[in-house]
């Protein structure tokens, strides 16, 4: 169904000769990437706005974003089994901030922690794609640079008496942890059936 939808996105482009047909591969790849990243988002938004958590959600899908594209972590081998699993962080995310939320100790703990350990890991190599050595570089400082900024917005959020964010942030910080220790281990041997 992506793919068939990727293709004929890429056929309307073909079609109004606004790509060349040389690069149709790439472009119905590029729609499989965009449309699956949608269709996860939104259920999650979906879910979000049914929990009634959807600032919750937002914070979560920035930060979640954002951090992992430098760190890496755990990459799903197909679109279904992305879906599947980002989902489940999600739902992993909300219940751990739901826990965590009542004790600033226990959340200050699982942020600190969870910054500790991916500033020693990141980035973690994606298995299905190799890194050179030069950009794993670049990663390595742009995933130091956003842990940073990650634990500025955590004192600022603090300071300005957001402390609901707080818990948010670092119950993601640690799902975005808990892909890299995945990842470091080899993966989930359990979806390879599915």
């Amino acid at each position: 169904m992506l793919n068939r939808i990727s293709r004929a996105s890429t056929k309307v482009l073909l079609d109004k000769n606004i790509i060349l047909e040389s690069k149709e591969k790439v472009y119905i790849y590029g729609f499989e990437v965009i449309y699956s990243t949608m269709f996860c988002y939104a259920c999650m938004l979906v879910m979000g706005i049914i929990c009634k958590r959807i600032w919750e959600t937002l914070i979560f899908l920035v930060y979640f974003t954002v951090i992992r594209q430098a760190v890496g972590g755990y990459h799903a081998s197909t679109y279904r089994r992305c879906f599947f699993l980002t989902n489940f962080v999600y739902i992993l995310e909300s219940a751990l901030s739901i826990i965590i939320c009542k004790d600033i100790r226990a959340t200050l703990g699982v942020f600190v922690l969870s910054i500790i350990y991916m500033y020693f890991k990141a980035p973690s190599p994606n298995t299905h794609r190799k890194v050179t050595e030069e950009r794993r570089k670049k990663l390595r400082e742009r995933a130091i640079l956003y842990l940073i900024i990650c634990s500025f917005s955590v004192v600022t959020f603090w300071v300005l008496d957001l402390k609901v964010v707080v818990p948010v942030i670092a119950s993601t910080m640690a799902v975005i942890s808990g892909m890299i220790y995945i990842n470091e281990k080899g993966g989930l041997k359990l979806w390879q059936h599915y």
